[in-house]
């Protein structure tokens, strides 16, 4: 509560002023433990990285988990069956309805795996879905109706994922990490993806609006956001969008 009290107001700290003020509250704490103590204040939702100077103090946003609907729960079982042991990342467009004006009359969940696994993925789920491998805009208009549609896209190598940990995370405590096949976006993944394929989908036309309504309700890691950005060839245009489209002042964490 003190740490959380002294964070409220001075609102941005380093990693070193982060210290200080732990420090010169308990000042029993050792420094070789330092990344647990931000771990801890991480999970309470006291702080966030903003990006690699900064932390922010929480006092609105969510940490983002994206949570399965039943169609990904359905291709997840399938998944798990047949391609065990093989990276595969799942999640729908649905969420992001919350952030648009009009309700969208097509969802997309992308299914994405290594390029070698997929038209082996794309055989076995096409009896069941409506599947497609990286469809053209051509594609989704020709063969695309109703409200789930599965696209089959390839995993790239440094997309940022949600890899789960072990529940038993005790405080103070070496985190092991357990062997998952499955994985998750993280927000900041969805938001560069959706920046880079905009023209293609329908649902993210209305970008600007997802973007705004992603950075009031959740904690975004530019850091994170802008490394992936230079990986897809978008950094520059994503800069620009952030500062000038929605006016967002990344390196304070607030709407200009």
């Amino acid at each position: 509560d003190k740490i959380k009290n002294i964070l409220s107001e001075v609102k941005l700290v380093t990693k070193e002023q982060l210290w200080d003020i732990i420090h010169k509250i308990n000042p029993n704490r050792k420094h070789d433990y330092m990344r647990f103590y931000i771990f801890d204040l991480v999970k309470n939702n006291i702080i966030y990285r903003l990006n690699n100077k900064y932390y922010k103090f929480n006092d609105k946003l969510k940490s983002f988990q994206y949570e399965y609907i039943q169609i990904d729960n359905m291709l997840k079982e399938k998944i798990e069956e047949k391609f065990e042991g093989i990276d595969v990342c799942v999640w729908s467009t649905s969420f992001l309805s919350r952030f648009l004006n009009l309700l969208p009359t097509i969802n997309y969940t992308f299914v994405e795996i290594i390029q070698d696994f997929q038209k082996h993925l794309y055989d076995y789920l096409k009896k069941e879905y409506n599947v497609l491998i990286n469809p053209t805009e051509k594609e989704l208009e020709l063969y695309f109706k109703g409200e789930n549609q599965v696209v089959i896209k390839k995993l790239l190598v440094r997309a940022p994922l949600d890899k789960p940990y072990r529940h038993n995370i005790a405080i103070n405590r070496n985190i092991g990490k357990k062997k998952f096949t499955l994985y998750k976006p993280t927000i900041e993944k969805i938001l560069v993806d959706i920046f880079v394929e905009s023209e293609k989908y329908d649902i993210f036309n209305d970008i600007d609006e997802i973007f705004k309504g992603t950075l009031k309700t959740y904690c975004v890691n530019f850091q994170k956001l802008f490394s992936y950005s230079k990986y897809r060839g978008v950094l520059e245009e994503m800069n620009d969008f952030i500062l000038h489209s929605i006016k967002y002042d990344y390196k304070k964490g607030e709407f200009i």
